[in-house]
């Protein structure tokens, strides 16, 4: 399906006006929730706990995750700042408003 411009402003407006969610409202993925945990897991992990006993610790509190998940996502670097950059700086180029 094709849309004008004036469609996709007035998709755009609708969007921009719509109210933030609250906290409770919005969810994670186990890989959001371990970046969003990086720092006090990386606090635990130097005061001497293993990733073993984190993911232990963590599937207690009823997350849902593997060691291996938990290794593969606490180390993953954060380049979703430089993604969304480069993606927004495709959608700016088309100077949809």
């Amino acid at each position: 399906m094709a849309y004008s411009y004036q469609n996709a402003k007035e998709i755009k407006h609708a969007l921009q006006a719509l109210p933030p969610l609250d906290d409770a409202e919005r969810h994670m993925t186990n890989k959001e929730l371990v970046v969003y945990l990086k720092d006090t897991i990386a606090e635990k992990k130097r005061q001497g706990y293993s990733i073993d006993k984190i993911g232990e610790e963590l599937r207690k509190l009823g997350v849902q995750i593997s060691v291996a998940s938990l290794k593969s996502y606490a180390r993953t670097k954060r380049h979703g700042s430089k993604q969304k950059t480069q993606a927004q700086t495709k959608s700016e180029g088309k100077n949809v408003e």
